[in-house]
């Protein structure tokens, strides 16, 4: 029986994670968002090397999260909300809908204001 591994991006919280599988290589592609100090980013990744990263010291994570995060967008935000949505125990996932939600609704907000 494999044990599951967790995804650890230590300093930074990991806030949802989503997977697809990647059409062309078949791999399992997961976006994940992140935050630290009130900042949201996102990483798209294979699995397996997000899994391997976790197990790595909080240096090579940070240079890790430095090269790929990337800015949080609407069309993402959608994207998430949309994948959260059509799960079938909503309940369960609450708190990240409600959260993906209101960082949909900041970023719209930050957009008519600037």
């Amino acid at each position: 029986m494999e044990m599951e591994r967790e995804i650890n991006v230590t300093p930074w919280n990991h806030i949802t994670t989503t997977s697809k599988i990647n059409n062309y290589s078949l791999d399992n592609c997961l976006t994940i968002l992140i935050e630290k100090d009130g900042e949201y980013f996102f990483i798209v990744e294979e699995e397996q090397k997000v899994l391997d990263i976790s197990q790595m010291p909080g240096y090579i994570k940070e240079d890790w999260i430095k090269y790929n995060k990337k800015e949080l967008s609407l069309s993402l935000l959608n994207a998430q909300i949309k994948k959260f949505n059509e799960y079938h125990d909503v309940d369960q996932l609450e708190e990240e809908l409600i959260l993906l939600q209101s960082l949909r609704r900041d970023l719209i907000l930050k957009g008519l204001v600037s």
